[in-house]
């Protein structure tokens, strides 16, 4: 196998250039495992283990889970879930909901954001709220 050493990615010998980023040197694994600071990563040497920290019910708020996350410096994921067909018999609605996962060595960490993040944006919501209210007092 050859591999581009500005991607790493993975190429039969016969090619002649990334087809990814361009890359017009192809290498063979010893070469890449010499180049400092590179080492190609298997996909069986990432054990990382991705769990559900958390939810949010829009994707506002799942934009604000994976932002407050991510600035922590924890790699985050938001996964969109579809409400099954049992909801639809019970419920008018059927919505989207996404599920916020995190590494679980990140776990406890990233739940403390998603909370005080939630808590946040529930001010947010109820000042936003009194706003209208004193606006539309005001109108009358």
């Amino acid at each position: 196998m050859r591999y581009c050493p500005s991607c790493l990615e993975e190429y039969q010998d016969s090619a002649q250039a990334c087809a990814d980023c361009g890359g017009k040197l192809l290498v063979t694994e010893e070469e890449i495992e010499k180049l400092p600071g590179l080492r190609r990563v298997r996909e069986d040497e990432d054990t990382t283990r991705f769990v559900v920290a958390g939810a949010a019910e829009d994707l506002f708020e799942a934009d604000a889970f994976t932002a407050a996350i991510g600035e922590a410096g924890i790699a985050v994921l938001a996964n969109m879930k579809r409400s099954s067909p049992v909801d639809a018999l019970t419920s008018s609605v059927q919505r989207p909901w996404w599920e916020i996962l995190v590494p679980q060595e990140a776990l406890e960490k990233a739940t403390e954001i998603i909370g005080t993040r939630r808590s946040e944006l529930k001010a947010s919501e109820e000042d936003a709220e009194k706003a209208a209210e004193e606006e539309a007092g005001g109108a009358e």
